[in-house]
C-alpha cells in the first residue's frame, strides 16, 4: 500500500462542505493509497449512517481548500473508543490518515487521527488492539501509585560461607577459588579463602594483589581479614556476604537497606538518576526502580578501599554494580542477582547470585557494634597511630 503525506498550514471542519454521498459502498475510495495531512479542527459531525470530518486546507498559495472525510457509523466508532466529544472545535490535529477519493476530489475514507495532545483515534478491527492498550494505559495509576513488591522482614544469608554463587547459564561467574585450595562447600573445614590469581577475569595488577594475599596467608601464616571483620564498611557487592541479617525500609522515592552488622546503611533513590559527579564513598550512590516483582539497584561512586569477595579481590573506583532483588519460594527466600563491571580490575563484567532466608515474624534486629581499629582492610597492614612525644609534654 502506498502512503503519502501532505504538509498543510491549517485544517478546519466545515458543515457546508459535506458532499451529498449518503449511504453507499466504499468503492469510490482508493484503498491502495494512504494520504496524511495536519491542521486545526473547526467542526465534527457525529451522524448516522456515517460520521463526517471536514477539513479546510490552506495551501502554499494561501488559498483555502475544503476536504471531507467519511468514517463509519457512530456505533462502529464507539467500538473503537470514539465519542461525540473525541474531536472538538479548535483541536490541533497533527495527522489525519485516509484513503483518497479515486476521482481526485478533496476527500476520502477516514482511517486515523492523531491530535496534538497525543490522543490517537482510529476505526476498524485492525486498530482496536492499539486503542485497548492506550485505554488501559490511560486508566493505569501513575508509577508512584502502583503496587511494588514488599521486602518487609529480616533476611539472612543461607549458606555457611556467604560466598557468591555461579550465575545463570551463559553468564560469566565471579573470580574463582584456587583449585589447589578449595574449601568444603558445606563449611565443615576451617581453611582460609584462597583466590586464583590465574583467573582470566583478573587484570595483571589485580592478579598480583591476589597472589600477595595468598603468600601472606599460606607462606607467612598471616590472618588476612575482610573489611567488615576490621569494622570497615563492606561496600558493594561486599555487603552481600555479611553474615548478619539485613532489613529493608521502603518509602516513596527511597529504599533504605540496613545491615545488622555495625549498623551499616545504604540508601537507594527510586526513579532518580545518578548525579553527573559523584564523590567516591564506602557505599557510593545508588538509584533504583521496580520492574514488576523485582527491585533493581544501580550503584556507582564506590571508593577502592574495600574488596569484592572473601579472596580479597580488589577493585577500582570505576566499579559499577547492578543488583536485582526478588522474593521467591513463596516468600521464604530473597534472591539477589547482581552484575559487576570494573574495567580497571576485570577483563569482563561478571555476575553472581546469593540467597537470603526469611527469619520470620519473631526475628529481632539486634545491635552488632564493631570498634574501629587502625588496620587497613585492603592490605592487612596497620596504619600508624599518632602518638604524642611525651618528652615534650609538661606534666
Amino acid at each position: 500500500m502506498k502512503s503519502r503525506h501532505i504538509a498543510l498550514a491549517s485544517v478546519s471542519l466545515s458543515l457546508f462542505a459535506v458532499p451529498a454521498l449518503g449511504h453507499h459502498s466504499f468503492a469510490m475510495f482508493d484503498n491502495s493509497q494512504t494520504v496524511h495531512l495536519s491542521g486545526t479542527v473547526t467542526d465534527f459531525e457525529w451522524l448516522n449512517p456515517h460520521v463526517w470530518l471536514h477539513v479546510s486546507v490552506r495551501g502554499e498559495d494561501g488559498n483555502e481548500q475544503i476536504w471531507s472525510f467519511e468514517a463509519g457509523s457512530t456505533g462502529q466508532l464507539q467500538q473503537s473508543f470514539w465519542t461525540p466529544d473525541s474531536i472538538k472545535v479548535g483541536d490541533v490535529i497533527n495527522d489525519v490518515g485516509f484513503h483518497p477519493l479515486k476521482d481526485g476530489s478533496n476527500g476520502g475514507q477516514l482511517l486515523e487521527v492523531t491530535k496534538a495532545d497525543g490522543t490517537y483515534l482510529c476505526q476498524g478491527p485492525e486498530c482496536r488492539e492499539r486503542q485497548e492498550q492506550e485505554a488501559a494505559a490511560a486508566a493505569a495509576p501513575p508509577p508512584e501509585a502502583r503496587a511494588v513488591p514488599s521486602f518487609v522482614g529480616l533476611w539472612q544469608r543461607d549458606d555457611p560461607y556467604m560466598q557468591f554463587m555461579p550465575p545463570a547459564e551463559g553468564l560469566r561467574g565471579p573470580p574463582g577459588e584456587h583449585p589447589e585450595h578449595a574449601r568444603d562447600p558445606n563449611g565443615e573445614d576451617q581453611l582460609p579463602f584462597i583466590g586464583n590469581p590465574a583467573d582470566p577475569l583478573l587484570l595483571p595488577w589485580a592478579a598480583a594483589a591476589i597472589e600477595d594475599v595468598n603468600n601472606r596467608v599460606l607462606v607467612e601464616q598471616e590472618t588476612v581479614l575482610p573489611a567488615h571483620s576490621l569494622c570497615w564498611p563492606s561496600g558493594v557487592p561486599g555487603a552481600l556476604r555479611l553474615r548478619e541479617p539485613v532489613q529493608f525500609l521502603q518509602q516513596n522515592g527511597l529504599v533504605t537497606i540496613a545491615y545488622q552488622r555495625d549498623h551499616q546503611v545504604r540508601r537507594v533513590w527510586i526513579n532518580e538518576k545518578h548525579p553527573e559527579t559523584v564523590t567516591p564513598s564506602w557505599y557510593g550512590h545508588s538509584v533504583g526502580h521496580y520492574e514488576g516483582d523485582t527491585l533493581v539497584v544501580d550503584t556507582i561512586g564506590l571508593n577502592d578501599r574495600t574488596t569484592v569477595d572473601w579472596f580479597n579481590t580488589p577493585h577500582t573506583e570505576m566499579i559499577h554494580v547492578v543488583e536485582r532483588y526478588r522474593i521467591v519460594d513463596g516468600g521464604n527466600t530473597l534472591e539477589v542477582r547482581f552484575t559487576v563491571t570494573d574495567p580497571g580490575a576485570f577483563t569482563a563484567p561478571w555476575s553472581s547470585v546469593v540467597h537470603y532466608r526469611n527469619l520470620g515474624e519473631e526475628a529481632v534486629f539486634n545491635e552488632v557494634v564493631c570498634a574501629e581499629n587502625n588496620k587497613d582492610a585492603s592490605t592487612g597492614r596497620d596504619y600508624p597511630v599518632p602518638m604524642a612525644d611525651l618528652t615534650k609534654v609538661a606534666f
